[in-house]
C-alpha cells in the first residue's frame, strides 16, 4: 500500500501526465495510514490530477486537514471521493474553509463519515455547485468575492501563504527537492564527462 502511494505521490510532484486520476479503492488501499501528509504535498503541487478517489481508506481529520491545504493550492482536481472514511467535524470545517477559496472541485463526495454537523456539508455541497455552474474557475472566483466580502482576498491570501509554508518544510518536499537536485548534478558531471571526451581536456576553470 506503502509503495503504491509513495508512488502516485512522486508522479503527482513530477506532474506526470499520464497520472490524471487515482482510485484507490480499485487499487485495493484499504489503509492510508501515514501517507496522506506525502500524498497532500504532492497535490499541492501537482496540475494533472483530475480524479482522486479516496473511498473506504480510513481516511481521518488529520487526513482531511492535509487534505484541505492541498486542494487551497491545486487548480486541476474537479471531483473527489471520500465516502465511507472516518472525517468528523474538524476534517469537514477544514475542506469547507479549502473549498471557499478553490475554484475546480465540482463534486466532493462525503457520505457515510462521522460529520455530525450536517450544516457543513450542505456548504460544501453549495461551494461545489458554484464551481460546476462557472463558465470558469476564474467565474466562481468572483462569484465567492461576492458571496463572502470584501475579507475574503485577503483570507484566501493568508490561507495559501500559510499552506505553501508547510508543504514546503515537508520532508516529502524536501527529499524530492534533494533528488532533483542529485540529479541535476548528476547530468552536470554527464556533461562534463562527454566534453572531456570529445575535446580530450576538462573545461578551462576561469579566474
Amino acid at each position: 500500500m506503502g509503495n503504491t502511494l509513495d508512488g502516485h505521490a512522486y508522479r503527482l510532484y513530477k506532474n506526470d501526465p499520464d497520472l490524471t486520476e487515482i482510485h484507490c479503492s480499485e487499487e485495493g488501499i484499504e489503509d492510508i495510514g501515514d501517507c496522506s501528509t506525502e500524498l497532500a504535498a504532492a497535490i499541492a503541487h501537482n496540475h494533472t490530477l483530475t480524479f482522486l478517489d479516496l473511498n473506504s481508506t480510513k481516511f481521518n481529520n488529520r487526513d482531511a486537514i492535509q487534505l484541505a491545504k492541498a486542494l487551497l493550492l491545486n487548480s486541476s482536481i474537479v471531483l473527489i471521493r471520500l465516502h465511507r472514511n472516518k472525517i468528523g467535524n474538524d476534517g469537514a470545517q477544514a475542506l469547507l474553509t479549502a473549498m471557499r477559496h478553490n475554484h475546480t472541485v465540482t463534486t466532493l463526495f462525503l457520505q457515510m463519515n462521522e460529520i455530525e454537523d450536517r450544516e457543513i456539508t450542505e456548504e460544501i455541497q453549495k461551494l461545489a455547485n458554484i464551481n460546476k455552474e462557472s463558465a470558469s474557475p476564474e467565474e466562481a472566483a468572483r462569484a465567492k468575492q461576492t458571496l463572502f466580502g470584501a475579507k475574503w482576498a485577503a483570507e484566501v491570501a493568508r490561507l495559501r501563504k500559510q499552506a505553501r509554508e508547510d508543504f514546503s518544510n515537508s520532508l516529502f518536499i524536501k527529499a524530492e527537492a534533494e533528488r532533483e537536485r542529485q540529479e541535476r548534478l548528476a547530468d552536470q558531471q554527464e556533461h562534463a564527462t562527454v566534453y572531456e571526451r570529445v575535446t580530450g581536456r576538462g573545461h578551462e576553470k576561469k579566474d
